[in-house]
């Protein structure tokens, strides 16, 4: 039977669920490597979280559930649909794209990392908009260079605008800041959207049909 050995620092002790950890930012005051016990006597959840690293679980006793494998959500490029005209703004190379909604939504860049996502997300909360939509996909790597962190959260509403029903296990690439389009390796792909009449998006060319 393995034992564990050293000493641990309770880190969580919330009605059923206890977390003890061996290594860590509480433990060792490292955030490079996350080792710790937990014990739910009771069914429990946890919030969603961001990782810089792997996280593995092992399961001695009892069973977890995962509503979805956040990794396929985390992986893909990072992409964000913005009206065309916006794309001309601005002046000079630290030109920044900032939604309409930027400040109200709490100084973020929505996007996804999960192409099928695009089109339904779009037609929730854009379709009252005027004009010719493209997508962005965006680096993740060029944006932490120039100070832009991406945060991969729960989903969130767009101005007044709330998120689908059916959206609860969706992870979201949230961006802290605007898009420094005209720096280099920032932007690296422009998709074109088609919409009808009615203003509803029906494909991406060059991502979906």
């Amino acid at each position: 039977m393995p034992k564990i050995i050293g000493k641990s620092v309770t880190v969580v002790q919330d009605g059923g669920l206890c977390i003890d950890e061996f290594a860590g930012n509480v433990a060792t005051k490292d955030d490079t490597l996350s080792i710790a016990r937990v014990v739910v006597s009771k069914p429990a959840s946890e919030p969603w979280l961001t990782l810089d690293y792997d996280e593995w679980i092992c399961v001695v006793r009892g069973k977890l559930n995962c509503i979805m494998a956040t990794c396929c959500q985390r992986c893909g490029p990072l992409v964000s649909h913005v009206p065309k005209g916006v794309m001309g703004s601005g002046c000079g190379q630290w030109r920044s794209l900032l939604p309409p909604t930027f400040e109200a939504d709490g100084g973020f860049t929505h996007a996804t990392a999960v192409a099928e996502r695009l089109i339904e997300t779009a037609n929730h909360f854009y379709t009252s908009s005027q004009g010719d939509w493209i997508c962005l996909e965006l680096s993740k790597e060029a944006l932490k260079k120039v100070g832009i962190i991406t945060r991969f959260e729960e989903a969130k509403p767009v101005g007044d605008t709330a998120t689908g029903t059916q959206w609860s296990s969706w992870v979201c690439p949230h961006i802290f800041g605007g898009i420094p389009t005209q720096l280099s390796g920032i932007v690296t792909n422009i998709y074109p959207m088609k919409r009808d009449s009615e203003g509803t998006f029906l494909s991406i060319e060059g991502v979906s049909k």
